[in-house]
């Protein structure tokens, strides 16, 4: 059984999240995070940014709350401990604990409301959920975590491995900015670049698109363009005969008349 042929799935995996918790954790997150939180009802989750003080992105997280006064971060792989450190660069006098947790994450084909945990944003958009811890699942319906990625890069869904450091946050797409960020809330860490880069109209000096080629591709492999490196790979995953993915590629290299991107093997088709 395939995410592409049934909704009645699962895959879980366990993953390193951060646990912030403590009477001040939603006041303190709402000051540190791009998307407002405060009204996140318990159980509920969304889609954030977590920026560097001159507001280049340092991560893309799913962020839930699990009760009144916790909530969990789920950055991409291997990156809690930065996030931690991250956050516990601007504490200060906040009552919160941050922590380094490891928890079960499942992913499913749809939203049942049977199952029990904390709802992460799904990395397969409206028509998933992640689930915290969950309870209960049926192990006939259980399929590979990788499974579920390969249909996500199928898609050009973008999840937290998108979310390189350095970059405007804006070179993760309009759409992910939008779901990401808020434009109402107070002030937050990193507020002013995303408010300036997404107003001035104008591409990021780097962007972060998906990508399809008929060649094996690997994480991390150098792209070109006529002869020049302008980028490389973030995922890459092999699915329905194709190499499917995302790619941090410069501003030059998406003109129209930039020319044919290509990896080792050969040209990619990007989504620009």
């Amino acid at each position: 059984m395939t995410p592409g042929t049934s909704t009645s799935w699962w895959a879980a995996e366990i993953h390193e999240v951060v646990v912030v918790s403590g009477e001040d954790a939603a006041s303190y997150l709402e000051g540190q995070l791009a998307q407002s939180i405060v009204e996140l009802e318990i159980g509920r989750g969304s889609w954030s940014l977590l920026l560097e003080p001159d507001g280049t992105l340092g991560h893309l997280l799913g962020v839930a709350r699990s009760d009144a006064q916790q909530f969990v971060l789920h950055p991409g792989e291997g990156r809690a401990s930065e996030v931690v450190a991250r956050l516990r660069r601007f504490v200060l006098r906040a009552k919160v604990a941050i922590e380094v947790v490891p928890m079960a994450i499942v992913e499913m084909g749809d939203d049942r409301p049977e199952v029990a945990g904390p709802r992460l944003p799904s990395v397969l958009g409206a028509t998933g959920a992640r689930v915290i811890e969950a309870s209960p699942l049926d192990p006939l319906e259980q399929i590979s975590m990788g499974e579920v990625t390969s249909r996500r890069l199928e898609q050009g869904l973008p999840a937290e491995a998108e979310g390189i450091a350095g970059v405007v946050p804006l070179a993760l797409g309009e759409a992910t900015v939008a779901v990401a960020a808020s434009f109402t809330k107070g002030c937050y860490t990193g507020q002013e670049l995303v408010a300036r880069t997404t107003s001035r109209n104008a591409p990021p000096p780097v962007s972060i698109v998906a990508f399809r080629a008929r060649h094996q591709v690997a994480p991390g492999e150098l792209i070109a363009c006529a002869g020049e490196e302008v980028g490389h790979v973030i995922e890459s995953a092999w699915w329905n005969d194709a190499a499917v993915g995302f790619v941090a590629v410069a501003r030059r290299a998406l003109k129209a008349d930039a020319g044919e991107i290509t990896s080792d093997g050969g040209p990619l088709d990007l989504t620009r």
